[in-house]
This record gives structure tokens, sequence and C-alpha cells, in this order.
């Protein structure tokens, strides 16, 4: 690309021009990239053009995808690696163009399972956690397998006593018959009780 505002594909193999585009914006190319698919972006003051398919025979007629900022000087614009994504960075800031078929289907090498589900990475970070303990933390001892606590034992049966005894004594209190739980009665049975102790003694 030159200050004639145009710019050209070259064979460098025969140094032959290949196809040649000429003034349209009637601005310089101030920024030009080609992503990894062929794809060539080249903007012109506030435009920005994507071709495709420009290093084959053909001559591209129109561009694949046109974009216009107005108000806005376009200074410079990159391909994102394996990303279908064009950065483009502009006198009001930054901004990125959506450009289909740019980047490479390559998933990340770094990643594990690039296509994890949110479970499986759940699990793999449990297993990650696990295998950072000691063996010993973790493993049963097989000569405790099978023994009893003696005393967890006894305190489970001593409880159990205890409620056995405290419903036993629930049971004596409930009521057996109509009326028979009335004041009177229950002085009644009290006064008897006592007069057969005092007989006792």
């Amino acid at each position: 690309a030159g200050a004639d505002a145009k710019w050209k594909v070259w064979d460098l193999r025969t140094y032959n021009m290949l196809h040649g585009y000429g003034r349209k914006y009637g601005h310089a190319v101030n920024s030009i990239d080609v992503s990894m698919t062929g794809m060539v972006a080249m903007s012109c003051g506030g435009f920005l053009d994507v071709f495709k398919d420009v290093f084959s025979t053909a001559r591209a007629s129109k561009p694949y995808i046109k974009e216009q900022y107005r108000g806005l000087q376009i200074e410079c614009l990159r391909f994102r690696p394996f990303e279908d994504v064009c950065c483009v960075g502009h006198s009001g800031g930054f901004s990125s163009l959506i450009v289909p078929g740019a980047g490479k289907a390559n998933f990340d090498s770094f990643e594990a399972n690039p296509f994890e589900t949110k479970k499986q990475r759940q699990e793999r970070e449990v297993q990650s956690l696990l295998d950072k303990l000691q063996p010993d933390s973790i493993m049963l001892d097989p000569d405790r397998i099978g023994e009893i606590n003696h005393e967890v034992a006894k305190a489970y049966n001593q409880k159990k006593k205890e409620e056995e005894k405290e419903a036993e004594e629930a049971k004596k209190a409930t009521k057996k018959m109509r009326g028979k739980n009335k004041v009177g009665n229950r002085m009644k049975r009290k006064a008897l009780k006592k007069g057969a102790e005092q007989r006792q003694k």
C-alpha cells in the first residue's frame, strides 16, 4: 500500500503484480493486515474493508465486509490469531469487528480439554486437589478396620438405657381412666401412699 491511495498484491516468486486496487475513499491506506486464512483488512481514514481470496488468481470484485467509523480516524488494525476477530484502534478508542473465517479452527493446545463441560471442570479441580494430598492422609488404616470403639459403644448403650427409662416413666404417667387424674384423686392416692409408708416404718 502506498501514499497514492492504491494497494496491490504481488507474487514474490515472479515479481509480478496479481491485482491492483485504486482509490476508492480518497484517503491513503494507513493500516493493513493479513489474517491466518488469507483475508486482507485495510483502512482508509474512517473506512475499513476486508477482502477475501485476494491471493487467488481471480480479482475480488467487492469487499467481503465493509465498516465505517463515522467521525473517527482508524490508526491501526490487527487480526487476532485463531479467532474470527479484527481489532481496530481509532481516534475514539478501541473497537472489534467479527470477521467469520478469519482465524484457523485450531484449539488451544495448552488446555487439556477445551470442550469440557462445567461438571467435567469441577471434577478435574477436585481430582487435582486430591493429587496434592499425601496418600497416607486419605488411606484407611487396614489394622483399624473391623474394630469397635468401646467408649463410643458404652456411651451409646448408656444413652439408650436413659431413653428407655424416660419412656417408661412417661408411660406410667399417662392417663389410664377418665377422671382418675383429678386433684381429689391425686391427693387421696398421695395420702394412702404416705400412710402405707408410715405403717411399714
